[in-house]
């Protein structure tokens, strides 16, 4: 993983050995590079289509029918950016701004900030804005088209949103402190998924008793879901009504048509640099699953 470079490694730890040594293998990859405004939509050592292991992009697959239509269950969390887009660093909020969005990127910000408005959610300041915005279509639109696209070609999805708020994110908090402190970070949920064994995690810090029996939980239910226990899951399949079943520690509840809105106003701002399979929410949502 860390022998090239990747993106992930570009968001922990600013100023640390390996983030260093990542920032100068990406230097050298991007002087290389025949394209280089190319390089902001690749991840660096990750895996790609091969022709063998992973035979095409996953949308292309499942538009033709060749995916094993097993069950999905797609989670997300409300402050992904959060947990990529290091503290303080604002020039990457507006690299991935002029990547994701096309040139009416302004006015798109302002459409979607008004439909937010519509629906009673008010952004502290522009960075709040930002940061929501990001987080949906990079992220929760995502997940919403490809629960459309796998029902509507045979397969049967769920979206969960893990609303808790960690006491306990030790990855996060490498990129930004209110993963700890109020916000739910990129990927924090899979210490509570997969909780870690005695003297690890969250199971054995002193006063997170709480997060434990949250953790314990929140992992019992990914384990019905795995089992094909439907009755045991609190997860609603996906269908017309767009239902995204939120889970903290009151419990559980179904929100149908969570960012429907934002995510209609965002189909129109696909940016030039976006990969091809990433320019689908308007198709991907326009036929049946509005």
């Amino acid at each position: 993983w860390y022998q090239d470079w990747s993106s992930v490694a570009l968001s922990r730890s600013p100023g640390s050995p390996t983030w260093v040594k990542t920032f100068l293998s990406s230097i050298n990859y991007y002087m290389e590079a025949k394209d280089k405004g190319d390089m902001l939509g690749e991840m660096g050592w990750h895996p790609i289509p091969d022709g063998v292991n992973i035979p095409d992009e996953p949308r292309t697959l499942i538009r033709e029918g060749r995916f094993n239509k097993a069950p999905l269950l797609i989670t997300v969390s409300p402050n992904e950016t959060y947990g990529t887009i290091p503290d303080g660093i604002e020039v990457s909020v507006k690299l991935a701004l002029d990547y994701v969005l096309n040139k009416t990127q302004e006015d798109i910000e302002q459409s979607y900030e008004d439909t937010l408005t519509a629906t009673g959610v008010m952004t502290r300041d522009h960075q709040d804005l930002v940061n929501q915005l990001l987080t949906d279509k990079l992220w929760t639109c995502d997940a919403r088209s490809l629960a459309s696209e796998m029902t509507r070609n045979g397969g049967r999805a769920y979206i969960g949103m893990f609303a808790h708020v960690p006491k306990f994110d030790p990855i996060g908090v490498t990129t930004s402190k209110i993963c700890e402190h109020g916000a739910t970070c990129h990927a924090s949920e899979m210490l509570y998924v997969l909780p870690q064994g005695e003297g690890d995690g969250a199971m054995s810090k002193p006063g997170l008793e709480g997060e434990k029996a949250f953790s314990m939980r929140y992992s019992e239910s990914f384990l019905a879901f795995a089992y094909g226990k439907d009755q045991e899951h609190p997860w609603t399949a996906w269908d017309d009504t767009q239902p995204i079943t939120f889970y903290d520690a009151s419990g559980t509840r179904t929100i149908r048509g969570y960012r429907r809105q934002q995510c209609d106003v965002l189909a129109r701002a696909d940016g030039d640099r976006l990969p091809v399979s990433m320019h689908h929410t308007s198709q991907a949502m326009a036929g049946g699953m509005l």
